[in-house]
């Protein structure tokens, strides 16, 4: 069985007069390129975060994890009263398991049946961007090795 914990989240963000990035890695921790920015002050927002699935099964069998190259992702406006913002484009998905970190998108379940893992990625956001928070689903398919 696989559970989707949380979704992968850029928080509030924006461009300025150049398009820009924000990369929010597998392992935590946010990266803003270019004309990308946050939005708010870091402790009165929505934090960034990588996606994070827990997989339950037989425990010691080893699984992998399939991703896709690209999702997009949603945004609602920062704006007081705003709706929703367009979508955008996240690829360059990259994911890591609690139980095998240096192996991308391979797992082993522990010997309760447990393991997790996390899928990072990377936000696109063209010049101008007005303030919106950020977040994708990420589909994922999960076969046991």
């Amino acid at each position: 069985m696989v559970a989707r914990e949380q979704d992968l989240a850029f928080g509030a963000v924006f461009a300025n007069q150049s398009a820009g990035t924000v990369t929010v890695r597998n392992t935590g921790g946010v990266i803003y390129r270019g004309g990308a920015q946050q939005a708010c002050l870091p402790d009165a927002c929505n934090i960034p975060h990588p996606a994070l699935f827990l997989v339950q099964g037989e425990p010691g069998r080893a699984y992998r994890v399939e991703i896709p190259e690209q999702v997009l992702a949603t945004g609602q406006s920062a704006q007081p009263g705003g709706g929703p913002a367009v979508a955008l484009i996240v690829d360059q998905l990259q994911c890591v398991s609690d139980s095998k970190p240096s192996a991308s998108g391979l797992g082993q379940l522990d010997t309760q049946g447990l393991d997790r893992f996390r899928i990072g990625g990377t936000l696109h956001l063209p010049a101008g961007l007005p303030a919106a928070d950020y977040r994708a689903v990420v589909q994922v398919i999960v076969t046991y090795g």
